[in-house]
This record gives C-alpha cells, structure tokens and sequence, in this order.
C-alpha cells in the first residue's frame, strides 16, 4: 500500500494555490446573476445580472490565476 504525499493530494485537487474564497464569492455571484436573469424584470435587472455574472466570472478568474503557474509544474 502507498502512502499519499502531499505533491499527490494536489496534483489531484489541481494544486494548492487556488483561493477557494474568490472562487465561492464568484460561483455565489453568477447564480445571484442568473437568479435575476431567470425573473420578468426588465432591461435594468438585464444589466444587473450582466453585472453580477461579470464580477462572479472575474472573481473566479482571480481565484484561480496564481495557481496556473502550479499546475504548470505538475
């Protein structure tokens, strides 16, 4: 039997670096966004859930830039 290392734990979550924070914060607000989305609201409830998807998809975006360079070196 192996015995699992820490290398092995992330080559397998894709790596250590992710803001896992950023990255809930993003996915909270994209449903948020298609929450307004999926309501009779108008041109302006467009633009807010345009704005919420925006800033979720950014936000997951930045969660998750510093680790590419990881995922690299795997």
């Amino acid at each position: 039997m192996k015995e699992i290392t820490l290398y092995d734990v992330q080559a397998v979550s894709g790596g250590g670096d992710v803001d896992w924070g950023a990255v809930g914060a993003g996915l909270g607000a994209v449903a948020i966004g298609v929450a307004i989305a999926a309501t009779p609201v108008g041109w302006v409830g467009a633009a807010g859930a345009t704005l919420f998807s925006f800033g979720g998809g950014f936000s997951i975006g930045l969660g998750i830039s510093d680790s590419i360079g990881t995922w690299a070196s795997y």
